[in-house]
């Protein structure tokens, strides 16, 4: 059996451009499927804890915006020292994606929402953004674009120039990510295809330091050297009130593995994978960690686990409530509570664990004691 090494942590909060707010969003449905609640699409970290990028606005409303308006936000990267993080703001401007646009500049689509940001290795952040569509097709229209040189540039697709309907997913380097592509049809829309027991699917496309490959439908979560994880409900049933199945899987070296029922949320070096063994993306699973295929439970409680590090530790959420961390080693595991290691102990409650990096920093979601909400690191003092 694995024990947890003594260990404690102390608080970091993450001070955000003045006049600003974080977007936490925190449990906001998975884009491409929206049954699936996943880690917050608003606040990403890379692996060396290094870089954490958040969307950031005047207040909540900001991520979503009237026809009239024009899509405002801050992304703010920290860059972390030992003494304390330091921010810097990127597109504090006005942010105009492609799209109509009226007379004063202004994006025409009601309803144009942040899907999700990431973070490279490298700390340039990435945004996607998503309009909801009627007509004679039903479905999303989406635009991914990336931070360089000072400004918002588009992402375009891996396989032609288009710069429309490209969601990226998940992205260590600009040679090395993955990216859905295509629109979304909405759930009420039944395909041709309905016939065959599925419904109309987007495609996955995913890039490591070589030409893309497409390797189907599916979502891809997180890469970390070659390996890419994710998860599969694309043979959707056409009855609402009928499960959707979801099989969560890994693709490394050209080679697709399914692990089985489930959502992958993360992955090591190691090819270690962490997620939830759901049976559908309706129903919940409970915090799930897979070694060479093998899947093992942290925990028997509902939950999912959202990150994991090269040192095989694995922090997550139970549907109970509260935020855990646990040690995996030789296919077997050991957890605790969050709450149960702060220093000071009392003080905080950690809401959501959202990631966490190689040196055991934990990047979440807390509340004081007087009840505020706040993004903060939690640093190991081992």
């Amino acid at each position: 059996m694995v024990f947890l090494f003594a260990l404690s942590f102390n608080v970091m909060p993450l001070s955000i451009p003045r006049g600003q707010t974080v977007l936490t969003d925190s449990k906001r449905p998975n884009p491409r499927y929206p049954q699936l609640l996943s880690p917050s699409p608003m606040i990403r970290m890379n692996s060396a804890g290094e870089s954490v990028v958040v969307v950031t606005g005047k207040a909540p409303s900001s991520l979503t915006m009237a026809p009239e308006e024009v899509l405002e936000f801050t992304a703010a990267r920290f860059s972390r020292t030992i003494s304390a993080p330091s921010a810097v703001a990127f597109a504090q401007q006005p942010f105009r994606p492609a799209g109509p646009v009226g007379p004063n500049g202004n994006v025409q689509f009601p309803d144009l929402t942040i899907g999700n940001v990431l973070v490279s290795e490298s700390g340039t952040p990435y945004v996607s953004l998503e309009h909801t569509f009627d007509g004679a097709y039903a479905g999303m229209a989406r635009w991914s674009f990336f931070f360089q040189d000072g400004k918002w540039s588009p992402m375009g697709s891996l396989d032609s120039d288009d710069i429309a309907n490209t969601t990226v997913t998940a992205v260590v380097a600009g040679n090395q990510l993955a990216l859905v592509e295509d629109f979304e049809r909405s759930p009420d829309y039944v395909s041709d295809d309905a016939q065959h027991g599925r419904t109309d699917e987007d495609t996955l496309w995913i890039r490591d330091a070589g030409p893309p490959t497409s390797i189907g439908g599916g979502t891809i979560s997180a890469i970390r050297n070659h390996h890419f994880v994710g998860y599969d409900a694309h043979y959707a049933p056409t009855q609402p009130s009928t499960p959707t199945p979801v099989n969560a899987f890994t693709w490394t070296h050209g080679k697709k593995t399914e692990l089985g029922k489930g959502v992958a949320w993360s992955v090591n070096s190691n090819g270690d994978v962490v997620g939830d063994d759901r049976p559908s993306v309706d129903m919940p699973g409970r915090p799930s960690v897979w070694h060479r295929g093998k899947k093992t439970l942290l925990s028997t409680a509902q939950g999912s686990a959202f990150g994991i590090n090269d040192r095989g530790e694995i922090v997550g959420d139970l549907a109970s409530g509260g935020s855990f961390i646990a040690a995996f080693h030789d296919g077997h595991a050991s957890l605790v509570m969050l709450d149960q290691v702060m220093t000071p102990h009392g003080p905080w409650h950690i809401k959501h664990a959202l990631a966490i990096a190689d040196d055991g920093s934990i990047l979440a979601l807390a509340r004081s004691a007087s009840g505020t909400e706040t993004l903060v690191m939690l640093i190991p003092s081992r």
